[in-house]
């Protein structure tokens, strides 16, 4: 079974190509990181996945529904963090979830809710108003409105950013032990580390293309590095 099918998607903005025929998939229990630099087109690919945006050519599936064709459908089957979604600044933490499983026509039990907020490290503030949460808390909040369904796919862009060092460490607990349940996991990123420790398998990308997919582990992580520091410029440290 393939939870995300991306078909030779491309995606154009003027004289730009964003993305240019990109083809992977992710199955069920995999946590596939997305890697690249900084317009490498990693948030144009995860938008066009979400729909967000119409790609120019090639096709998208998400648990096997199209995301053209059948687009209700598709977006069911899934969980995203591509913005931080425009929360209700007046709207205490938990019923800001509560908002966000109305919009998404499933109400969702308060048991729930508040198991949602101790797995992104939110509990102790889940009266806080929205207004008062800061930047690392507030991307917590929206990982957690991501998973809050249970979707059998995640699509994550750039998640831990603005977390603090206990919160990239928890959050990439909660990555791993979904994935580990069955959840299939794509996360973009532009850090090689947060990868690494995350990842079971890594697509690289640059210029709008796929340059690169391998498993993250020991016999491969010499290459990747390689690779990284190669397509970004850097140099090893």
């Amino acid at each position: 079974m393939v939870a995300l099918d991306v078909s030779r998607i491309a995606k154009r903005f003027g004289k730009v190509q964003a993305v240019d025929g990109i083809s992977f998939q992710v199955r069920p229990g995999e946590l596939v990181g997305l890697l690249g630099p900084n317009g490498a087109g990693k948030s144009t690919a995860l938008r066009l996945i979400a729909g967000l945006v119409h790609a120019d050519a090639g096709s998208v599936q998400l648990g096997g529904h199209d995301v053209r064709q059948a687009r209700q459908a598709a977006l069911a089957s899934a969980g995203f963090l591509i913005e931080s979604p425009a929360l209700p600044a007046e709207l205490t933490v938990t019923a800001a979830l509560a908002w966000v499983a109305f919009l998404g026509g499933k109400p969702v039990e308060v048991a729930r809710r508040r198991e949602v907020l101790a797995q992104v490290g939110l509990a102790d503030v889940a009266e806080r108003r929205v207004r008062q949460l800061s930047l690392g808390m507030k991307q917590r909040l929206a990982i957690g409105a991501a998973v809050l369904e249970r979707p059998p796919l995640l699509v994550l862009d750039e998640p831990l950013n603005g977390l603090d060092p206990p919160g990239v460490r928890d959050i990439g607990e909660l990555l791993r032990r979904l994935a580990a349940e069955g959840t299939a996991l794509l996360v973009s990123s532009h850090l090689l580390d947060e990868v690494e420790r995350t990842a079971s398998r890594v697509l690289v990308m640059a210029r709008g293309r796929l340059v690169a997919e391998q498993p993250v582990d020991v016999a491969h992580r010499g290459a990747l590095r390689e690779l990284f520091f190669s397509v970004t410029g850097q140099g090893a440290a």
